[in-house]
């Protein structure tokens, strides 16, 4: 691709993103690449500094080369310089720690051009621009197709994740899409304080084992208030269960049954949506989850909890697959919310 069509092609993405732009390059074709390193169409100008002239002048032949941007972790500091990642003798990846430092080099033109919605970031777009104040500066690596896996982990030994997942979005209260809502009571601090890491964290897995750990916390209660019941209502019953180890599982039964349903909790699991999403994940965890069965949905739910903390091998995993991202966003995260919701705010 020579530095014209490169030209052309943010040109033609600046209009696609931005009305003014798109105005002003109507029935506009550029022809040529400024020497002087600034464009102006119609009252809109964009210019670009020396950083820019390999990329404009000499343009760029595609590398063969996979490529993904990299997020830092969070207990990682920056990588100052391009690492590259030698077997043999051959580089099999190569570590960016930004884009502009590096526009001479071919894989960092090739990551730009393919790319400029995350390096041009559509919000900074205006009619008078500088390239170089506009660029994101974005780590990324790129690596023989082969050696993906190989690629990640190094990346990862030096502090970056791929960004090859989408953040996921499905917290949606209908308590509160109105212009007005009624104040909830925070009557649970533990809970709250619990509740606040859950919703903080972006993993949805995660999430999902944070929600359930706030659960967990109210285990012993359920099972207090499990036993007050029996005690009174069926002695034998009582005395049975008080000589047996109550299981996690079923304490998790006990604070749905005892803390939640009893004292009004009405949500309920929606089942047939999760048997339509991801009848093989019902079919591994719980083959008897019911729409109409509560202790079914928290033997299921505890499962998938197992299946994400679990790592021993031979047990059932919950693999991190599109179906479980959905499964996770549409059905189990909600449910887990709003129990957890109910449980902070009642008495």
């Amino acid at each position: 691709m020579n530095g014209l069509q490169i030209l052309n092609d943010i040109l033609a993405y600046l209009a696609r993103e931005n009305s003014d732009w798109d105005t002003a390059l109507s029935g506009n074709v550029n022809s040529d690449v400024p020497s002087d390193r600034s464009l102006s169409i119609n009252g809109a100008v964009l210019h670009w500094s020396s950083v820019f002239d390999s990329l404009f002048i000499n343009g760029f032949n595609a590398t063969g080369f996979d490529m993904a941007s990299l997020v830092k972790v969070p207990c990682s500091l920056d990588i100052q310089n391009k690492i590259e990642l030698v077997d043999s003798g051959v580089t099999k990846a190569t570590l960016y720690p930004n884009i502009l430092g590096y526009l001479n080099e071919n894989d960092a033109k090739e990551f730009f051009i393919n790319n400029l919605n995350k390096c041009l970031p559509a919000e900074k777009i205006t009619t008078y621009m500088s390239l170089d104040e506009m660029v994101e500066t974005i780590p990324f690596v790129s690596y023989i197709p082969i050696e993906k896996e190989n690629a990640e982990y190094n990346a990862l030994k030096l502090g970056y994740t791929f960004e090859t997942r989408g953040s996921f979005t499905w917290f949606q209260d209908p308590a509160h899409q109105g212009t007005m809502g009624n104040l909830a009571e925070c009557r649970n601090q533990r809970l709250f304080d619990l509740f606040k890491i859950a919703m903080q964290t972006g993993d949805v897995y995660h999430q999902f084992i944070e929600l359930y750990h706030l659960i967990e916390y109210m285990f012993y209660e359920g099972l207090l208030q499990r036993l007050i019941a029996l005690k009174s209502s069926n002695p034998g019953q009582f005395y049975r269960e008080m000589g047996s180890r109550s299981k996690e599982h079923q304490m998790f039964k006990y604070v749905f049954e005892q803390l939640a349903k009893q004292k009004g909790f009405t949500g309920v699991l929606n089942v047939s949506g999760i048997n339509s999403c991801a009848p093989g994940i019902v079919s591994t965890f719980c083959s008897s989850l019911s729409a109409t069965d509560s202790n079914s949905w928290c033997d299921f739910l505890y499962k998938i909890r197992c299946g994400i903390v679990h790592t021993k091998e031979g047990e059932d995993f919950f693999e991190r697959t599109a179906i479980n991202d959905q499964l996770l966003c549409d059905y189990l995260l909600p449910f887990m919310r709003e129990l957890s919701v109910f449980l902070i705010e009642t008495p």
